[in-house]
């Protein structure tokens, strides 16, 4: 069992009886990896964009460093999007044009700052009729807090902003009460961070929060009843305790902790399974790791993550799509982070 050491054998929906000397005869297959088990699969991707010219900062008064790390990305078939923070609880947004010539390449365009919004864990663009008309829109982190004991300062909600190149907001239309984003309105005790995240098709909205104790609770709600309600007037009906967030809940997820004990991204896909993407050891084979958590079984699988690149890096930053899945990072050295990286993994070469 030497293949099986860090593996946890999940026998719980087994019949077990043993046979007439009291043996009971166990399939290996049945070992699934949780927590900061091992992993089994190595998947190697491609560089598939580089980000040139990020911002320098020099239009935010106090920020002291000149470069910094993105926070999250989003690729569509035109820009890449990332977050970037300053000045420890701002987030700058920026569009990023994708080179026609070059499509390995985006460039810098423009920005826009969401000030007291935490560190930028959610980047989300959609777009949904609104009286007939299409608008587009950012899902985005809202609402800094740096609970007792930890070093940053994280969001404690979500909210809805339209794209602004040069504008710097500081009031965003946001939900309240998110420690009771679930199906029961029950309480999550000491909120650390959330986060959302939207499926492929944009139809379900994945709520995850984490506690400064480390537990998880991810639910998930009908995305087009929550447009619904950022579009309604009445303010109250943002309200986590209220009915019709309740109502558009369809179901929670508990756990312990993340898999991997980080999280540094986190995505769905259209059947709902879990995608929390965090830093490798930098090692050829492991430049990040991929935990893929199963809606139906709840089982998780890990994957290490590698392509070729030669500088160290911090991930930052996951987007599900029908046939890839996009990872960001950022180089570790700041001297080097006015440049960032979005590497591919093909989806299918996750067995």
């Amino acid at each position: 069992f030497d293949d099986l050491a860090g593996m946890t054998l999940d026998l719980s929906d087994k019949n077990i009886v043993p046979d007439d000397k009291g043996k009971v005869e166990i399939d290996v297959s049945d070992a699934v990896q949780q927590g900061n088990m091992a992993r089994t699969t190595v998947v190697y991707g491609e560089k598939k964009f580089t980000i040139e010219n990020l911002s320098n900062f020099s239009d935010v008064a106090g920020a002291t460093v000149k470069y910094r790390p993105i926070q999250n990305i989003y690729v569509t078939s035109k820009y890449v999007y990332v977050t970037q923070v300053y000045n420890d609880k701002n987030v700058k947004l920026s569009r990023c044009e994708i080179d026609t010539k070059n499509n390995s390449k985006a460039s810098y365009v423009n920005s826009m700052n969401l000030e007291n919004v935490g560190h930028g864990q959610t980047l989300v663009p959609y777009t949904k009729k609104y009286e007939g008309v299409d608008r587009h829109y950012f899902l985005v982190c809202a609402g800094a807090i740096r609970s007792e004991g930890f070093d940053y300062w994280e969001a404690k909600s979500v909210g809805r902003i339209k794209y602004q190149p040069g504008a710097t907001i500081n009031q965003i239309d946001s939900f309240v009460n998110v420690e009771y984003s679930n199906k029961t309105r029950s309480l999550f005790a000491n909120l650390r961070r959330c986060a959302v995240n939207l499926s492929i098709d944009g139809e379900t909205m994945l709520m995850f929060k984490q506690s400064t104790s480390g537990n998880v609770q991810y639910s998930f709600y009908d995305f087009n009843e929550v447009n619904n309600i950022f579009n309604s007037r009445v303010s109250g009906d943002r309200n986590f305790k209220g009915t019709k967030l309740a109502d558009a809940c369809l179901g929670d997820m508990d756990k312990n902790e993340f898999p991997n004990g980080q999280l540094q991204g986190i995505d769905i896909d259209d059947n709902l399974n879990i995608y929390i993407v965090c830093d490798g050891d930098n090692t050829e084979d492991q430049k990040a790791i991929l935990s893929v958590i199963d809606y139906k079984t709840r089982k998780t699988r890990n994957y290490d993550l590698s392509w070729k690149v030669n500088k160290k890096l911090e991930i930052e930053g996951i987007q599900v799509r029908k046939n890839k899945i996009y990872i960001g990072a950022s180089p570790k050295l700041n001297a080097d982070r006015k440049t960032a990286y979005i590497f591919s993994i093909d989806r299918d070469s996750l067995i």
